[in-house]
């Protein structure tokens, strides 16, 4: 009886200390997960997005300069990794996946107020910025895909219902970034984590909008 008894003290012993190691080990991999945007598109352009962007920089585009680009993407994503709020705006402002799809609502915009309000000022002349764009995702691979159900809703308004090609999202990027740029970014993170396989152009530079300081010249600062 004193055996079976020290038997089954030294089970549950064993089990808490099992126990107690599993625990230890998720609280452990759950810290090591960082930001809860980590599985998100947004995060993951961050994340990837400077070794991404330097895979693909040839030159300089238009008048920006794609280095500091792929740098503040870089400040972001080890900011992310220290949670420091004003990294936390940056993907916090993107559009998400939303409700409705299979009824053709087929537009994420985002927070484009707090994309545009985003900024960090790592000294007078090198302030971050948030730049806000309206990315044109192809999703009509992902809609063809999709077994139909073999009688219409009833509760679905037919005539308003087509299935749509593109999904509206918007993005919030550093305004050093040009929005060439910011689209091989974008899907080379599809492409690579989601096998969306895009090819076309999400972003454009006429869909693209971010606030520029207010520069006075010694004329202007006289005048006033």
């Amino acid at each position: 009886m004193a055996a079976r008894h020290a038997l089954a003290v030294l089970s549950l012993i064993l089990a808490l200390f099992l126990y107690n190691s599993n625990a230890e080990q998720s609280i452990t991999a759950l810290a090591a997960s960082g930001s809860p945007f980590k599985n998100d598109l947004a995060y993951l352009f961050f994340k990837d997005g400077a070794s991404i962007g330097a895979a693909v920089v040839n030159g300089t585009l238009r008048a920006y300069d794609d280095s500091k680009c792929l740098r503040d993407i870089d400040r972001i994503s080890a900011a992310l990794d220290e949670y420091y709020e004003w990294a936390i705006e940056f993907p916090d402002t993107w559009g998400r996946l939303p409700v409705g799809l299979m009824w053709g609502h087929a537009l994420s915009f985002g927070a484009y107020e707090e994309c545009l309000a985003a900024s960090w000022e790592f000294s007078t002349d090198d302030v971050l910025r948030g730049q806000y764009c309206l990315a044109r995702v192809p999703i009509k691979k992902y809609m063809d895909e999709i077994k139909p159900r073999q009688v219409r809703s009833p509760a679905r308004i037919s005539y308003k219902y087509s299935k749509p090609e593109t999904f509206e999202l918007g993005v919030c990027i550093p305004s050093s970034c040009s929005a060439e740029l910011g689209n091989k970014i974008l899907t080379g993170v599809m492409n690579k984590y989601y096998d969306a396989g895009i090819t076309s152009t999400m972003m454009q530079e006429k869909y693209c909008k971010y606030e520029e300081p207010v520069k006075f010249r010694a004329i202007d600062i006289f005048a006033m």
